[in-house]
């Protein structure tokens, strides 16, 4: 699932500069999303903040194939600096 309005985009940047200032680092992770949505969460609307999709939908109305985005690989470089820092 991931975000579905604008606004949606604007309250997770909101929460995530929050969280920054709190030295808290924060990505936004979505297991699948349509790679044509107007509203996917990328790290440019997020305001620079790390965004990873784990798989593309491809079909409509919550059936057909995913595609596979290598972003796994990245979530868990991500992840392992995260634990050493």
């Amino acid at each position: 699932m991931g975000a579905f309005l604008k606004q949606t985009l604007q309250t997770i940047q909101k929460n995530f500069n929050q969280l920054k200032e709190l030295e808290v680092p924060c990505a936004y992770v979505a297991l699948e999303e349509r790679e044509s949505f107007r509203y996917k969460a990328t790290e440019e609307n997020i305001g620079g903040f790390k965004c990873f999709t784990l798989a593309w939908h491809k079909g409509r109305g919550g059936s057909g194939p995913v595609e596979d985005t290598q972003d796994w690989g990245r979530l868990l470089t991500f992840v392992r600096g995260c634990m050493s820092a």
